[in-house]
């Protein structure tokens, strides 16, 4: 609470005894304002390369390359692979699967060891699943005859 009173400016609030129109257009610029004081409030606790890592890490990894490696991925199953709209839907579905357990796959990493490694060996696992399994969909000509 110290801290917070000695740097008011990383914490915005609306004036106690405000009411009606007014009330409701402090709410209104505080909000609109938050996100500033969020980043300038991050920026003072972690400093800019923190802020760097974090913008290239969500911007660039997860949003830039996660979007270029499924668009490419389409043409190829298109294209080169013959694979039509409806199986095509259904092998991207099937390849996203292991993001939307990233979160139960990071409990049981957190709680199981494996060779006494809690993260390391799961990484290497499903790399070396996730491209195994990509080698064999470009070797074997992909699932459009199996589907």
């Amino acid at each position: 609470e110290t801290f917070k009173a000695t740097h008011p400016e990383l914490y915005p609030s609306v004036p106690p005894n405000l009411s009606g129109c007014e009330l409701f257009s402090a709410r209104v610029s505080t909000v609109l304002t938050s996100p500033f004081v969020y980043f300038r409030r991050m920026n003072y606790n972690f400093g800019l390369p923190f802020m760097l890592m974090v913008a290239s890490s969500f911007g660039g990894i997860k949003g830039f390359l996660f979007r270029l490696i499924y668009e490419t991925a389409q043409y190829y199953f298109v294209k080169h692979l013959k694979v039509d709209g409806q199986t095509y839907q259904f092998i991207s579905n099937i390849s996203r699967g292991p993001w939307a357990m990233k979160g139960f796959m990071g409990v049981v990493s957190d709680t199981i060891s494996l060779c006494g490694y809690r993260k390391t060996s799961y990484i290497a696992i499903s790399s070396v699943l996730g491209a195994l399994a990509w080698l064999l969909m470009a070797l074997t000509g992909g699932f459009g005859h199996v589907l």
